[in-house]
């Protein structure tokens, strides 16, 4: 049977096509526990939400451009990257950040030490905002010699800055004459408390600030700080790091045109590798939102180009970035443009084969060294070997204790900037006066929820294709019905309809929960003893759909290619309800427990045509999105709760009043969502409806 066919099929007719009926009478509900096994039976393969992603997002990701010249390259690199930098980086107050002027350095006293120099160090990467470091340099130099200078950044290491590998190559480089500054990373170190976890940075995309500038900055301010250096030499400065540290040597050395020596080492690989490989999936910092419609890590490794660069990766690689997988990428865009350029030696590659496993130890130390001896020093030979045998001895390595960089007492830290950003958001509006006022508000609100969800403009289809799939069954009088509806020609969402069988039912309850159909089957249960319909649908993320691993992963996947999982999600649900709608002409009554389904329910209702949905109960909804930032909700645990920018212009009650004239109510609110929601009965009274959304 075809869709348009199905469509014109009566739920009467559609009921009688089925098995003979038994013998219980639908006056008495189903039990609600049976209902809710029932319910959650998976309808598709394991995982296909997965595979969709993976699809959809190397589709997405942009690929090398075809240049032939060295002078077409450079344009385009130089253009490329500053697309980078206003389109994903310097968004909302990140902009004043860059801008900022009069940001302090300070010396914070001095580590005994033999052969080298040992300085603490802070400085503001943005206003309030200070980064701890440490400060190496040679001993003995004069005022007028110059030397290279070294930014070394951590990895996902919680000794941080103190971690003896870190400690090692910048003492062997101070030793050698070279001026490195080794920051803390946010999350390791000393800035392993909540409130530098690396997902708070979407709490600050939230207010429609990039929270990644925060990460950009931090290195932007260190390179800032060695440039200030006395002893500096401008054309040689280098930056290195492991693992989380080897993504950020790549993001700030391919976007920092000051940084003339790279070395990332087991940190990265491409966004289309990474659909492959989810080992590789990177956290909030190494997939901000909307860097993947803009470039790739390809693409990064290419604007190198013509800098020296050291690729290194390890052979056995026990956590991610496996040499095998994510260097042969890498190497085939940066490759031909460093021989487009004439200067292949530029580009080195390192793979560790012993122990081979995720380390920035000796051997790959060694291969730093000798990079930037070759490159830096321009030595060759027994002088290259003698300059890269490491002079570190035990007792070198310095105890955390005696590292710790002391922070100023009003410290912004990343919740302290998101919760400054919160402060006046959304924007104030005015409020229409009266109803025609208030409906045009409504349909202009819509448009502005779209834009900010990233989907189409009205009215694009909803949905594709609907098909029945599976068999029909009958259990204790309900009728149970499978169904895939396709939307976007992308996305598979499933739904099960449940109904009386030898009723036919008028009005249809859809449900969509946090914990899946055990929160709401008491609910349903009881409508199906009413002689009601019942539907279940289960966008990405939820139910079915929701990844078995990896989970949040995905979700950032989405947003760095421009998408919203909320909008997302949103729209799936939405065409289900309008597939419904359209097919058998039922009121529907939408139904949602937890914040996330209550969000996700409130934006598809708000996005869907008038008429498609008469009621939406909420339960267990936030009262407000600020509460994501006051109560440091990690994107890992409600990736659809941080769209980028969703704050600055609408907040839960201000979706909310974009489904009137339909019914909205808050079942049992909280106390937040009875101060921040009290107004809305004024709004359906404005528009002539007698409803209180909080009873």
């Amino acid at each position: 049977m075809n869709r348009r066919s199905f469509q014109r099929l009566s739920l009467a007719a559609f009921a009688s096509s089925l098995a003979p009926s038994v013998s219980r009478s639908m006056a008495q509900a189903p039990d609600a526990a049976k209902l809710a096994a029932w319910i959650d039976k998976p309808l598709l393969d394991k995982d296909i939400s997965i595979d969709e992603v993976r699809r959809y997002v190397a589709a997405k990701i942009p690929r090398m451009p075809a240049l032939k010249t060295p002078e077409e390259w450079a344009k385009w690199a130089t253009e490329h990257r500053q697309k980078v930098l206003d389109t994903v980086i310097y968004r909302g107050e990140a902009a004043k950040w860059r801008d900022a002027k009069g940001l302090k350095f300070e010396r914070m006293g001095t580590v005994t030490t033999d052969g080298y120099l040992l300085t603490k160090v802070r400085y503001e990467a943005l206003p309030g905002h200070w980064i701890p470091a440490l400060l190496y340099e040679p001993a003995g130099l004069s005022a007028d010699k110059k030397v290279p200078v070294h930014l070394a950044v951590n990895g996902h290491d919680a000794n941080g800055y103190t971690a003896d590998y870190k400690q090692a190559r910048c003492i062997h480089l101070a030793k050698k004459g070279i001026v490195s500054l080794s920051l803390e990373w946010y999350g390791m170190g000393q800035f392993k408390t909540p409130d530098y976890l690396h997902p708070l940075i979407n709490t600050i995309d939230l207010t429609g600030t990039s929270g990644i500038a925060t990460h950009f900055l931090a290195m932007k301010r260190g390179i800032d700080v060695l440039l200030g250096h006395p002893n500096a030499e401008p054309s040689k400065v280098a930056v290195s790091g492991l693992s989380g540290g080897g993504w950020q040597t790549i993001f700030i050395s391919s976007l920092d045109p000051r940084v003339t020596l790279a070395n990332p080492v087991a940190g990265y690989s491409s966004f289309i590798t990474r659909t492959q490989h989810d080992q590789d999936l990177g956290d909030s910092e190494q997939t901000p939102t909307d860097l993947g419609s803009v470039t790739d890590y390809a693409i990064m490794t290419a604007l190198r180009a013509p800098n020296a660069t050291l690729l290194t990766f390890n052979a056995k690689d026990n956590c991610c970035f496996r040499a095998e997988h994510a260097l042969p990428p890498l190497v085939a865009a940066a490759k031909p443009v460093y021989d487009l350029m004439k200067v292949p030696d530029k580009l080195g590659t390192h793979v560790n084969e012993t122990p081979g496993d995720h380390n920035f130890l000796e051997d790959n130390r060694k291969a730093l060294y000798k990079f930037i001896g070759t490159h830096f020093m321009g030595l060759k030979d027994a002088a290259l070997e003698a300059f890269s045998k490491e002079d570190v001895a035990p007792s070198d390595i310095k105890k955390p204790e005696e590292l710790k960089v002391a922070l100023p007492a009003d410290q912004l830290s990343l919740h302290g900037l998101a919760m400054n950003l919160a402060k006046n958001l959304p924007a104030a509006v005015e409020m229409p006066k009266d109803k025609n006022a208030a409906e045009i508000w409504i349909l202009e609100g819509r448009k502005k929820l779209r834009e900010a969800l990233k989907l189409p403009e009205a009215p694009a289809p909803l949905y594709d294709t609907f098909t029945p799939i599976g068999d029909r069954t009958v259990e204790n009088g309900l009728v149970r019905q499978a169904n895939l509806v396709r939307v976007a020609d992308t996305w598979s969402v499933p739904f099960v309809e449940i109904f009386p069988q030898k009723s036919s039912p008028k009005t249809t309850s859809f449900y969509l929960a946090d914990k899946g159909a055990a929160e709401f089957s008491a609910d349903a249960a009881a409508r199906l003893g009413a002689g009601e319909r019942v539907v279940v649908c289960n966008p990405f993320d939820f139910g079915e759909l929701k990844p078995s691993h990896h989970g949040y992963l995905f979700s950032l996947l989405l947003g760095t290619v421009g998408d919203r999982p909320l909008g997302i999600e949103a729209r799936q649900l939405a065409a289900a309800l309008a597939m419904d709608r359209s097919r058998l002409g039922q009121s529907i009554r939408l139904v949602a427990k937890g914040k996330r389904a209550a969000l996700v329910a409130l934006c598809a209702a708000a996005i869907s045509n008038e008429g498609t949905v008469s009621e939406v109960v909420l339960e267990g909804s936030l009262g407000s999105l600020k509460e994501v930032i006051e109560d440091k909700t990690s994107y890992t645990d409600a990736p659809q709760l941080f769209t980028f920018g969703l704050l600055q212009n609408f907040d839960i009650n201000r979706i909310a009043m974009l489904i009137a004239p339909a019914k909205l109510t808050f079942k049992a609110p909280s106390d937040r969502a009875k101060t921040e929601l009290a107004g809305l009965a004024d709004w359906w009274k404005l528009l002539g409806v007698d409803h209180k959304p909080l009873g």
